[in-house]
């Protein structure tokens, strides 16, 4: 039978790829020797389930050879794996393998993508970089959490955050997001948010959870069926949004935070990396947000105790007011009505002066009203002539002709 004819030279292609038929080696190209340090002699002729016992680590062995089964019965004409694997010389490689079946006579080509070389991988690196760095500005660890989800979705994936509850033992879903249309995910969204996760089960899930460290999924069926009832597993697998899945744990001064959830197509164990200090940040940046909160709070207890201090100061002098027209009113001195008004004035102004202080953790907006100052000049004025030990007091002021009314608060002004 022919062999299956490529576009372009197979043993030009700048990609490590190996040739098999009925799952044993025919060829293997330039790219693949130069990136296992393995030459054509020393394998070709070989079964590539003999290959994977030499060379692929323990952990990753059975995931081969059910993958490779699959290929030689037909089963899975193509799919993508990630490897573990050591190189001619000893080294290990994270290696993404790519398998295409090209011929009914059990003809395939394999591809092996070398991770630490991916593009793909330094691009997300930086541009998740660049996007934590950001979220320090942030004011609020809701928006901390939800730009960051948007980051991630922006990029292709989908992510969820699940959020430790202090004295509970169930975490709660935080913002969430998928590049995968409403339609299809909607169901399954809201099916798997109702159901409760507990932090036993993400360290079952990642034996270093408490580590920090990130962990890739292979089998995100499997990873879904551990989390959720049947009915539920069933519906997010029909609307999943990727094949691989990512656990980053979030840790904050030694207890956890959360974790973060990430799934695509596009996921490989490079990213876990890049994820994991992305995961970081991100907890870097709720920590400073609630830092921002215990400084602001510790300003408004100080700003309470200097704003005391002031308002005791300046209640004596609507209260020496007050008592000063009132001792006119006694000695029957003075124009009555003008010494009522002032006592009314003083008594507001204690009331307002009282109320900014109990408001004083709320923005203090000024009243705004339109008012020639003159008017309140004249207040200020007869207030001061009315207090003990006061001499003259004198307005200057512009001709009627050349004012004009001001928007302010009048009692801020006197304050």
């Amino acid at each position: 039978m022919p062999e299956p004819q490529f576009q372009v030279d197979f043993a030009s292609l700048p990609v490590a790829a190996i040739l098999l038929r009925s799952l044993r080696v025919i060829a293997v190209n330039a790219a693949y020797e130069a990136l296992m340090g393995i030459t054509a002699e020393q394998i070709v002729g070989q079964r590539v389930d003999d290959l994977v016992l030499r060379y692929v680590m323990p952990t990753d062995l059975a995931l081969a050879k059910q993958s490779f089964v699959g290929l030689e019965e037909g089963s899975s004409a193509k799919g993508t794996l990630f490897l573990r694997a050591n190189d001619g010389s000893g080294r290990s490689r994270e290696l993404r393998v790519v398998w295409t079946r090209v011929s009914e006579a059990g003809t395939a080509v394999v591809y092996l993508i070398d991770e630490e070389r991916d593009v793909l991988v330094k691009e997300i690196t930086d541009s998740l970089a660049r996007v934590a760095a950001g979220l320090t500005g942030v004011s609020s660890e809701q928006e901390v959490l939800e730009r960051a989800v948007s980051a991630l979705v922006e990029r292709g994936f989908a992510a969820t955050f699940v959020l430790v509850k202090e004295g509970e033992p169930e975490l709660a879903y935080g913002p969430s997001g998928s590049p995968v249309p409403p339609e299809r995910k909607g169901n399954a969204r809201s099916a798997a948010f109702s159901e409760p996760l507990s932090l036993d089960l993400l360290r079952r899930l990642n034996p270093h959870f408490d580590e920090g460290r990130a962990v890739f999924f292979q089998d995100f069926d499997t990873l879904v069926e551990s989390a959720f009832s049947s009915a539920t597993a069933e519906a997010v697998k029909r609307a999943r949004p990727g094949r691989f899945a990512v656990q980053v744990p979030l840790l904050r001064s030694g207890s956890v935070y959360g974790a973060l959830f990430v799934t695509a197509d596009t996921l490989s164990p490079a990213l876990g990396g890049p994820l994991e200090m992305f995961g970081e940040l991100v907890v870097r940046a709720v920590e400073s947000v609630r830092l921002q909160r215990e400084v602001l709070a510790h300003e408004r207890l100080a700003a309470l105790g200097e704003a005391a201090a002031v308002m005791a100061h300046e209640v004596r002098n609507p209260i020496g007011a007050i008592l000063n027209a009132v001792t006119l009113l006694r000695r029957d001195a003075g124009d009555r009505g003008l010494l009522l008004s002032m006592i009314a004035e003083e008594s507001r102004r204690l009331d307002r002066i009282v109320s900014d202080l109990l408001a004083l953790g709320r923005p203090l907006l000024p009243k705004l009203v339109s008012i020639d100052i003159l008017v309140l000049a004249e207040v200020v004025a007869d207030v001061l002539r009315a207090r003990d030990g006061a001499t003259e007091v004198a307005i200057l002021v512009a001709p009627a002709e050349r004012r004009e009314l001001v928007l302010i608060d009048p009692d801020l002004a006197q304050l």
